[in-house]
């Protein structure tokens, strides 16, 4: 969710780059192209980042003295000014900021109890100062959803957070005058979901969830005056992290991530045979949230995936027309990555092909001793013939069930050998 510290902006300033925004070391970079230039020193967390009609970049954050902070880049100059001094009421708050045909407004939770309770408000500039707080909900803050904004359309976002029973709901918002849609419950029991996203599209509202149980995936629906769609189940498997909604072309997609990559899905498709694989390698990659809508045929979204490297910058690339953004400097490291892989594969099968040494040995030593006891049993008593034939019937099929499993991980020895060799010899 939002608390990843990490954001990207397309400005309409200049909408062929973007731009990555990034919290290291409680320092606030930005990353323009191939630059990372410092803008904010002392940061405890970044809440959220946005811009304005003429290009100008806000971004919201708390000092790592409690402060909350508003930040401003105007011709290539920063300026801070603190909104809310620290205080015990906004200790543990959430907080989100947005500019509104040219008007600041900001959203954030105050501590209303101390269960986790928390009220939601809203207020907006006016003549240089910030107005009276209206109350919106009650909401639970001390959890993965806390509340977040999707975008819709121009001055046009849904609120979407968890209340105190549970359940997730979400308010349509037209932002200034700050209408403010009735509630709607997207998921009744939502205890157990651990990242949301949500997408709305041609009077339709799309919500994808992961939950705890059996890691499954799914997503609701919503027609702008009908009830919430049961949930259709997408995936299920575990270790499934971040979830996300959004649109290339005319095709809305569901796109998560595990250990084992990036997937999507088309949720109104065929299902779990119609998952596909869209980037190799899950280690690395977080959700970030992304501000901006594309004209027809690109992406449309309000998140989207960095990849973090291992000294901590966020190498970040991307073109319109492509589904994950990626930096063409990563692509060393991915190589690396294979090359590692591949090590501890061949390392894997070495271990493995020792392992079956080791017990071809100790089977070939069992073998050694039952003959010994053959020559034993036969020296001792010709008078028990019989009951030596029997022992030796059974020792036969012993010895030969002991040769047939030497003879399998021979086999299986040959097999791995040739893997080795053709791994060592890409």
């Amino acid at each position: 969710m939002l608390s990843r510290n990490m954001f990207f902006l397309r400005g309409d300033f200049d909408n062929s780059s973007l731009l990555c925004i990034y919290k290291e070391n409680n320092i606030v970079k930005i990353k323009e192209g191939e630059s990372d230039n410092v803008c904010i020193y002392d940061t405890d967390t970044i809440f959220n980042c946005t811009t304005d009609k003429n290009g100008n970049i806000y971004i919201l954050t708390k000092s790592s003295e409690g402060n909350i902070i508003l930040s401003r880049r105007k011709n290539s100059i920063w300026e801070s000014s603190i909104v809310f001094k620290k205080n015990k009421s906004i200790e543990n708050s959430f907080f989100y900021f947005e500019i509104v045909k040219n008007i600041p407004v900001m959203l954030y939770t105050v501590a209303h109890n101390e269960k986790g309770r928390a009220m939601l408000l809203y207020t907006c500039m006016d003549n240089g100062k910030w107005t009276e707080p209206v109350f919106i909900d009650e909401i639970i803050v001390h959890s993965n959803i806390k509340f977040n904004v999707a975008y819709i359309e121009e001055n046009h976002n849904m609120i979407f957070y968890k209340t105190p029973e549970g359940s997730i709901k979400g308010r349509e918002v037209i932002m200034y005058p700050f209408n403010m849609g009735n509630p709607v419950e997207y998921i009744k029991n939502g205890n157990y979901v651990t990242d949301i996203s949500v997408f709305a599209d041609n009077d339709r509202v799309h919500i994808s969830y992961i939950s705890a149980v059996r890691g499954r995936m799914g997503v609701y629906y919503k027609y702008k005056n009908d009830a919430v769609s049961s949930a259709k189940t997408l995936w299920e498997g575990r270790f499934a992290d971040d979830v996300i909604l959004y649109k290339k072309d005319d095709t809305v997609y569901t796109m998560w991530q595990t250990g084992k990559g990036i997937f999507r899905v088309n949720p109104e498709g065929i299902g779990f045979s119609g998952i596909q694989r869209v980037y190799p390698y899950g280690q690395d990659i977080v959700k970030c949230r992304y501000r901006k809508q594309y004209k027809k045929g690109c992406i449309r979204s309000n998140e989207c995936y960095g990849l973090i490297s291992k000294k901590g910058s966020i190498p970040v690339y991307s073109k319109e027309d492509t589904d994950v953004f990626v930096e063409k400097e990563t692509e060393k490291m991915i190589e690396a990555t294979e090359k590692r892989k591949n090590t501890d594969e061949i390392n894997m099968l070495i271990n493995k092909n020792e392992d079956n040494e080791r017990k071809i040995f100790e089977l070939t030593m069992e073998i050694d001793k039952i003959q010994k006891k053959y020559s034993m049993l036969f020296s001792e008593c010709e008078k028990e013939k019989n009951i030596i034939n029997k022992k030796l019937c059974e020792y036969m099929e012993r010895e030969k069930k002991y040769v047939n499993d030497i003879t399998i991980l021979e086999k299986e020895n040959y097999q791995l050998n040739n893997i080795i060799e053709d791994i060592i010899y890409k």
